[in-house]
């Protein structure tokens, strides 16, 4: 991997040209991309990505050496979850990762449907899950718009990390609506009875930061977790504390580490619901 700051864009070099030398650097992430519905887009955010990222292996030293090995959640500890997939370690899915898990273990045995193909890149499958994603392939996953998705019953449990501050927003054309008829969407799809846990990163979405600003969804629980430090420590946080919460600032991170926002999520909202009897 070629050390920070030694890519740059010239003058003239297209936008493959560019992305040939990422391809190099990052073969992982340019399958990936090349597989998405969108390729040009996100071939551009991975080139973008590439030109502000930091210090990786500084990042990374310091964020397994941390002297804090869990967070606090529900009153209980949770190990920090680490992977290589797309930078796990960094980011907000060292939280969201243990969350799901807790989530689905609670679910065992019950019908449970995930929306988004995120459970299938770090846990074993639980039996009877159905995972629908509209851009993601995958084996056993559904490739269908969740907002047209008529499944021919309703499910006990419903689980989302991370995907659905993406409906309507990282599409083309954008709907600012789109992501609410979303989460409508999921309440109807949960039986009389059934629970939902979403977890989303604040800042990415405005039109979905708008709505949960207004408060708990269906009558549930909106809570929040704010990263704390450029290693990636987490804290259970009010909602004032995470009201101007950003996505990530990777020139300013990599000026100075020190600086907030950190890269990535900075907040998650831990949207949780129950469909009454």
């Amino acid at each position: 991997m070629c050390p920070p700051g030694q890519i740059t864009i010239r003058a003239g070099v297209t936008r493959m040209g560019r992305f040939r030398d990422l391809a190099v650097d990052l073969p992982l992430l340019a399958l990936h991309a090349l597989r998405h519905p969108d390729r040009e887009s996100v071939l551009e955010e991975y080139v973008r990505l590439e030109m502000t990222r930091p210090d990786w292996r500084q990042l990374e030293w310091a964020t397994y050496a941390k002297d804090e090995t869990t967070f606090e959640w529900d009153g209980r500890p949770h190990a920090y979850f680490y992977h290589p997939y797309h930078y796990t370690w960094a980011n907000e899915r060292t939280v969201e990762i243990p969350l799901l898990t807790a989530a689905l273990e609670e679910a065992r045995g019950r019908r449970t449907l995930e929306v988004g193909n995120v459970s299938g890149h770090y846990l074993p499958r639980p039996p009877g899950l159905t995972v629908v994603d509209k851009y993601e392939r995958g084996d056993r996953v559904t490739n269908v718009d969740i907002v047209d998705y008529e499944p021919p019953e309703r499910f006990d449990r419903i689980v989302s990390i991370s995907t659905i501050e993406h409906i309507g927003w990282d599409e083309r054309p954008r709907d600012a609506g789109k992501v609410g008829r979303a989460l409508e969407r999921l309440h109807a799809l949960l039986a009389p009875g059934g629970r939902a846990f979403v977890t989303v990163p604040l800042g990415h979405n405005p039109h979905l930061d708008d709505r949960l600003g207004h408060g708990p969804l269906f009558g549930g629980t909106l809570e929040f977790l704010r990263r704390v430090s450029w290693d990636n420590r987490w804290r259970v946080s009010s909602a004032a504390e995470v009201r101007d919460a950003v996505y990530g600032d990777w020139k300013a991170w990599r000026a100075d580490p020190s600086h907030h926002p950190y890269p990535f999520a900075n907040a998650i909202a831990v949207i949780r619901w129950t469909r009454p009897p």
